[in-house]
């Protein structure tokens, strides 16, 4: 039973959400979905979420620990975007609390450009994930109509 309604759950999140539908082994396909994600949120969400001064560090390489070092409410943060409804991120919290910056985790749907979630990362939290409850309400927007289906 529960792992029915797992199931079932997973499936509901896919549908709302989006996936890349790429196998595990589809990872430079993977890592091209990610970098659209991070242009989009970089050029559209950021800015018009109230962040500026967007430095995009994914841009040079992939090498260091967040996407994005942006200014927010005058004060200087580290962004990571991400496709995944959930992040496993306990080296970038923890680097975030060793330099005394605010982490911000932005959830990027992979097929739908209108669809995005950030969360402001408590210090000492490792895992974030899009809150249930917004995906429902999107599914409900979606289902009305209010969000394009195209996106």
């Amino acid at each position: 039973m529960h792992l029915d309604l797992k199931r079932k759950w997973s499936l509901f999140q896919r549908q709302v959400w989006g996936t890349t539908e790429l196998g595990r082994f589809d990872v430079s396909k993977a890592k091209l979905v990610g970098r659209d994600a991070e242009i989009l949120a970089r050029d559209v969400i950021l800015p018009g979420l109230g962040f500026s001064e967007i430095d995009d560090f994914s841009g040079h390489s992939n090498q260091f620990f967040v996407d994005f070092v942006a200014t927010f409410q005058g004060e200087r943060v580290l962004v990571d975007a991400t496709i995944k409804l959930k992040a496993y991120v306990p080296d970038k919290s923890f680097i975030a609390s060793a330099l005394r910056m605010k982490l911000f985790i932005l959830h990027v749907s992979p097929v739908r450009s209108d669809l995005y979630f950030l969360h402001e990362l408590v210090p000492g939290r490792s895992v974030i994930r899009v809150p249930a409850a917004f995906i429902r309400e999107k599914h409900k927007l979606i289902t009305q109509g209010a969000v394009s289906e195209d996106a």
